[in-house]
């Protein structure tokens, strides 16, 4: 007689590799639910289209198309820069929904079908947390001045080189706060600004484990390459980039489906 539970394990496995982006009978174990995220975002061609839509957006800044990088405003960049950041959240709007709607790999003409629906909806909600986001550092900011002037460190002019640090750090601690906002707000398809944040930080609070996992497959890609950008030429750059963006939506899909699982979160 051989071991049920070993049985068990092994057709557990069998069924993720098989059919790695359909759902297992039971619950799914959190090593599962990992291997289960990543798979799909590498089988999802709609997530490759995003990720197509980065290349297009930074290679060829990278590779001098539009001019060397000075002060000036190159228009041709600007307006491609535009036209691309558009596409993004029109293809994450649909990404996000496609996903939030079934347990399948997403196909490219899933995200579109999708992205049409919600978008207007999504635009708004970006255009409200980009204002929020903006009063949050600049309250901060002025707090900060307001403190130092007053503790003698010098005038606004003098202080100013010390506040990059801070906002730098507030730029970057950011999505690490928000890593559960868009996952909720598709999943719940609750586009209310302060609504989504009050659920997204509840999270932060209540899954400190599945959070700091999550923060650590999204951002550490992206701090590695912030920290070798300048050492690495822009073929190389390029697809480590598209493996941090893999990373960054294995992270969404995990917290996408760990929602689906809990109606109550």
């Amino acid at each position: 007689m051989g071991d049920p539970f070993a049985g068990e394990q092994a057709l557990r496995l069998r069924l993720i590799f098989s059919s790695p982006v359909s759902a297992v009978s039971d619950q799914p174990t959190e090593g599962e639910r990992k291997l289960r995220a990543a798979l799909r975002a590498l089988m999802s061609s709609g997530v490759w289209v995003l990720i197509a839509i980065h290349v297009a957006s930074v290679l060829p800044v990278r590779l001098g198309l539009f001019g060397e990088a000075t002060g000036e405003v190159i228009w041709p960049r600007a307006f491609w820069g535009g036209f691309l950041l558009a596409a993004v959240l029109f293809v994450e709007a649909g990404l996000f929904t496609a996903l939030a709607r079934s347990r399948e790999a997403v196909t490219a003409r899933e995200v579109f079908q999708a992205a049409a629906a919600v978008f207007p909806r999504f635009l708004w909600l970006i255009l409200k947390m980009v204002g929020f986001s903006m009063l949050i550092v600049l309250t901060v900011l002025v707090m900060m001045s307001m403190v130092l002037v007053m503790l003698g460190q010098g005038d606004v002019e003098t202080i100013r080189p010390q506040l990059e640090q801070p906002v730098k750090f507030l730029l970057l601690l950011l999505p690490a706060l928000l890593v559960w906002w868009l996952p909720w707000v598709f999943t719940r398809q609750q586009f209310r600004l302060l609504t989504s944040l009050g659920s997204a930080l509840r999270l932060l609070v209540r899954e400190p484990g599945r959070t700091a996992y999550v923060i650590l497959l999204a951002l550490t890609p992206a701090a590695l390459l912030m920290a070798w950008a300048d050492q690495l030429n822009p073929w190389l750059l390029t697809p480590i980039e598209m493996l941090g963006l893999l990373c960054v939506w294995s992270a969404n899909i995990y917290c996408v489906e760990w929602l689906r699982d809990r109606p109550e979160a």
